[in-house]
């Protein structure tokens, strides 16, 4: 339950074989989550890269607390698919954040890096250390949008880190993002929105 009661406190059905020869994982509304066996010659199945389980972990948290989200996205009016994507991103480095590799975890983009495990590479998927801008580099594509948001908490994140230390500064960081989405209006709702909460 991520320390609130309230926040997907519940059963999620797992398969970690859900298909082979596809290089994705996904949840469902339905509490489900699914991976996939990979394509990338000697890579890994995707159930295998932690980052990947708590990010669809992070899908099945807001569709606990906000079952009724459109999931459509039209930037302005709704952009669940994006927050949706930023917030499983976020989760995972927030969750893994100051654990590891002291060395690894000491270079900025590689702390924020996502999917390195099954990327096969210390730049991973995607990565919090960006500067997406939400004026200019919204491209209507759930992923690379999504990292707006994730860029957007990370920075967060990180302030807290600074005035708070480890491991306050995460915990309240984590804290007012569940909140947020606890309490984010339905079945519309804009990274604006959340960050207003």
């Amino acid at each position: 339950s991520l320390g609130f009661p309230n926040f997907c406190n519940r059963p999620i059905d797992i398969c970690a074989h859900g298909f082979s020869n596809f290089f994705n994982a996904y949840a469902t509304s339905g509490f489900q989550m699914h991976f996939g066996d990979g394509v990338v010659p000697g890579g890994v199945d995707l159930g295998e890269d932690m980052d990947v389980a708590v990010h669809e972990y992070g899908h099945s948290c807001i569709f606990d607390v906000q079952p009724g989200w459109n999931m459509s996205d039209t930037k302005g009016v709704h952009e669940g698919r994006a927050i949706h994507e930023g917030f499983g991103d976020y989760l995972a480095l927030s969750f893994y954040g100051e654990k590891g590799n002291a060395t690894y975890l000491s270079v900025p983009s590689q702390k924020a890096a996502l999917g390195e495990w099954s990327m096969l590479n210390t730049a991973g998927l995607r990565n919090a250390e960006n500067t997406n801008n939400y004026n200019t580099d919204w491209v209507d594509q759930m992923h690379t949008d999504g990292m707006i948001w994730m860029g957007a908490l990370w920075d967060l994140r990180k302030l807290l880190v600074i005035k708070y230390g480890v491991p306050l500064g995460p915990q309240i960081c984590d804290a007012l993002v569940f909140e947020a989405l606890m309490g984010a209006p339905s079945p519309n709702c804009t990274m604006k929105q959340l960050s207003l909460i």
